[in-house]
């Protein structure tokens, strides 16, 4: 049984009856051959990615920024797409919400942001983060469950806990240290080449059928 996460893993070994050793983790994986694309001639904005449900929590990011003139933009239809207009037009918020375009696009796209926030209750391997930090953003995203498997705290992103006023004090932290976010942007696309690229990925896949033909 193969799953994506070291979280995802306990939670099947506390909650079925499956050997250890049956539960293999490969992570999601990402192209890693991107041109990179200096932070310092980016957009200062916010660009996210996703579903528009309750499980994205996008109605904290919007409450987060009112009366800034940060610009961010959603990518992703959903039920709530209404309501989250409505909000950002209360909470003076100033957000694009854009329809979902193809994969290729959102990847050229994300070179051109600075910052890429998430601020999910919960994920799984979120493959938009990785593409995220393959493409150079800064991510910051909530300290949901499994999290630390891909992010390392102000090392190659940044993780906040989604209360009132949390993010947007990290943001304006970050905001006065061009130096330190060109190195999370730089250590994040390094990461992705080591640990989540299609190489590291068939190796895993690799390994896992030879014991499958050993066993």
């Amino acid at each position: 049984y193969s799953v994506t996460t070291n979280a995802n893993r306990n939670f099947i070994n506390k909650n079925f009856f499956l050997a250890k050793e049956k539960i293999i983790v490969n992570p999601n994986w990402v192209s890693d051959n991107l041109k990179y694309n200096d932070i310092k001639n980016r957009k200062n904005e916010i660009i996210t990615v996703g579903r528009l449900e309750k499980q994205k929590n996008y109605s904290y990011l919007i409450e987060e920024f009112s009366n800034t003139n940060i610009s961010i933009s959603i990518i992703g239809e959903g039920s709530l797409k209404k309501d989250l207009e409505k909000l950002s037009q209360e909470k003076n918020t100033n957000v694009s919400f854009l329809n979902k375009i193809p994969n290729y696009e959102l990847i050229e796209m994300l070179s051109n942001f600075k910052y890429f926030v998430l601020p999910s209750f919960f994920e799984g391997n979120p493959k938009v983060v990785l593409e995220a930090m393959a493409a150079g953003c800064v991510v910051l995203i909530n300290n949901f469950s499994g999290i630390d498997e891909i992010i390392s705290n102000e090392v190659d992103g940044y993780v906040f806990e989604a209360k009132r006023g949390n993010l947007m004090k990290l943001f304006n932290s970050l905001a006065e240290n061009e130096y330190s976010l060109t190195q999370v942007s730089r250590n994040a696309v390094s990461k992705i080449e080591k640990e989540f690229s299609l190489n590291s990925y068939v190796e895993v896949e690799n390994k896992l059928y030879l014991n499958l033909i050993d066993n």
